[in-house]
């Protein structure tokens, strides 16, 4: 298991590193902090592959394409 930091997860994502604080702070991303006081913030590239599964948008269905126009014998084209 790899642990990144705010900054290479923002990079990663092409996102600001604010995004990644707020995700953080939200409990929307699995992060653990490091240090004394506030620590630093480390993130796994399991937890970020969880997150980003879980925030993929699903297809709720296959769209069929529309039926082939009706040929009409009396109008000519």
């Amino acid at each position: 298991m790899r642990w990144l930091n705010v900054q290479e997860i923002a990079e990663q994502l092409g996102v600001a590193p604010g995004t990644i604080y707020e995700l953080c702070q939200k409990k929307m991303i699995p992060h653990v902090r490091v240090g004394t006081g506030r620590g630093t913030i480390r993130i796994s590239d399991e937890g970020l592959a969880n997150y980003l599964a879980g925030a993929a948008v699903q297809p709720e269905g296959l769209i069929e394409p529309p039926p082939p126009p009706v040929k009409l014998k009396h109008l000519k084209t």
